[in-house]
Formats: C-alpha cells, sequence, structure tokens
C-alpha cells in the first residue's frame, strides 16, 4: 500500500516536528487518544508540555546502566 488511508499512514506522513510519528484523535478523526513517537539519541532530552490531556510514557529500550543501579525495567528486584 502506497498511499495514506484511515488505518495506514506511511512513514514520515504523519511526523510533525520532533516526532517521528504524531497522531491526535483530531488528525485521525475520533475521540479516542492519539500517539506520539519520540526518537532521543543517547543523551538527547525533551520537554513536552501537556497541557489538560493525560499522557503515557514508555520507553521502548531500557539500560539501567546508564542511569541507574536499579534492574531494567519489567525484571523484578
Amino acid at each position: 500500500m502506497t498511499s495514506t488511508s484511515k488505518y495506514h499512514l506511511p512513514k514520515g506522513t504523519s511526523a510533525d516536528g520532533p516526532y517521528g510519528l504524531l497522531v491526535t484523535p483530531e488528525s485521525a478523526g475520533r475521540g479516542h487518544p492519539g500517539l506520539r513517537i519520540l526518537t532521543l539519541r543517547p543523551g538527547e532530552a525533551h520537554t513536552l508540555s501537556t497541557g489538560d490531556p493525560e499522557f503515557l510514557g514508555l520507553p521502548s529500550t531500557w539500560d539501567s546502566q546508564d542511569t541507574d543501579d536499579r534492574p531494567p525495567f519489567g525484571e523484578n528486584e
């Protein structure tokens, strides 16, 4: 599939600013949560002002050796 459709967004077609993917409830034409994907290189940071909406941030990778002595995300202590 090469064209943008309601359920398929080819890479880069929904990028906005620092986000490789930005789908809002408005852009998706629905009243459900959106999705933002932000890729950070080691040492990079990003500040997000959420305003009224609720947000959940999930790391796609985790290396606790770079940050502290806690076990990697999902592992029992």
